[in-house]
């Protein structure tokens, strides 16, 4: 089963299938019944609801060798996660009754149950947990950024226009005040130790000595070209370069990335236009990649790095809509090992895809809240910091 199946996802008979063993309630059931030239197979599909979690299985029936199989490629509607805490029992159309009918549904519940014990088939979402209390943040709780000391850095900490602190057993401070009337919007350790934060209120990008709290220095204050409309994210890549996104809401063209050159003599570059709401953005561990997500394209971009910091090669490395069409993706962050994370708002996950561009089910989170913007990992890559808009809070998740 591949991507272009989904568009034949429909509704199905509600006695298709049988509830899942210890499911609340069951939303929907949806079917995919398309018979392929040669191949002549039939796909089923169920997608059900318990409070805060969303699932859908995917069967496979070979009509030719009456063989039922349980699909989990990672495509699904609306959201693509697997749970396996309950153990399913299916019903077949009429046309499948007799002994043939009888033995696959045994063996599929023996199959089953196999599976979900193994946790391969049907991938085991990782969970996060609340890490401040609800409505520490605003609903513009952004950033993080994450010290060698396990220290977060986020945005809007009880009020709007501060940064907020949180040590590791989660008591947070107010840090910095943004100058100006300034908002936060996005943070970043560099490669040398400074935190660098965005302003999108009066359209900055600032160096912070992480010790005092203290501006140092508009980063950007060589640019001369035509004003930022809303620094958006950055991301620090292995050379020290500094790349953010700069959104324009109302035009699905009106998109920029801007570069800001290693030191000592920083310069600010236009590295690309012309696309659709850049939004969370994040460098290749190696330095060669960019990724960018464009939250109302549905997608996000990869771009080649040149040795200058320019970019080129700009092509889409996946297209989150595949699954889940309403959500808009926002954060992106890079493990070490060149794993990509996409906060994904609106659906409550954060996608995780390998360097090639799949999903990998296992390694993705379910969180607490609805909206998750933003992403960032401890040093060691063993956890990872979200804010979650839905809550107004960082949320906590262990990868290791």
């Amino acid at each position: 089963m591949n991507r272009d199946d989904l568009a034949w996802i429909r509704t199905w008979h509600a006695s298709s299938f049988d509830t899942l063993v210890g499911t609340d309630h069951l939303i929907d059931r949806v079917g995919l019944c398309r018979n392929r030239a040669g191949s002549r197979t039939r796909y089923y599909a169920r997608l059900e609801e318990r409070p805060a979690v969303k699932r859908i299985v995917i069967f496979q029936w070979h009509l030719f060798h009456n063989k039922l199989e349980c699909l989990a490629n990672g495509y699904s509607m609306p959201v693509y996660l697997f749970q396996s805490e309950c153990v399913f029992q299916m019903k077949y159309p009429a046309r499948f009754s007799g002994k043939i009918c009888r033995m696959v549904g045994f063996a599929v519940r023996i199959c089953g149950c196999l599976l979900l014990l193994s946790r391969t088939v049907i991938g085991a979402e990782l969970r996060s947990e609340p890490f401040t209390p609800v409505n520490s943040f605003t609903t513009g709780v952004e950033g993080p950024a994450v010290d060698a000391s396990g220290n977060v850095f986020a945005c809007n900490y009880e009020r709007n226009g501060t940064i907020g602190k949180v040590n590791r057993e989660g008591q947070a401070t107010v840090y910095a005040e943004m100058p100006a009337g300034g908002r936060c919007a996005g943070l970043h350790f560099s490669r040398s130790g400074f935190l660098v934060a965005l302003d999108h209120i009066n359209h900055l990008v600032y160096r912070m000595d992480p010790a005092r709290g203290a501006f140092l220095e508009v980063l950007t204050r060589d640019w001369t070209g035509p004003a930022f409309r809303q620094p958006n994210d950055l991301t620090v890549a292995s050379d020290d370069a500094i790349y953010f996104s700069d959104p324009d809401w109302s035009s699905p063209t009106g998109g920029r990335l801007f570069l800001i050159t290693p030191g000592p003599k920083r310069r600010t570059l236009l590295v690309a236009e012309q696309l659709n709401t850049p939004n969370g953005i994040a460098a290749s561990p190696d330095g060669r990649l960019l990724y960018v997500a464009q939250s109302r394209a549905h997608n996000v971009l990869v771009f080649e790095r040149q040795p200058d910091g320019t970019l080129r090669n700009q092509r889409v490395f996946f297209n989150t809509a595949d699954v889940s069409p309403a959500a808009l993706p926002d954060g992106v962050r890079c493990d070490a090992a060149g794993n990509i994370y996409v906060a994904l708002h609106g659906a409550g996950r954060i996608l995780t895809l390998s360097p090639q561009g799949q999903i990998l089910p296992q390694q993705s989170i379910l969180t607490t809240g609805s909206k998750p913007t933003n992403i960032a990992l401890s040093p060691d890559g063993t956890t990872m910091f979200i804010t979650e808009v839905e809550y107004g809070r960082l949320e906590r998740v262990r990868l290791k």
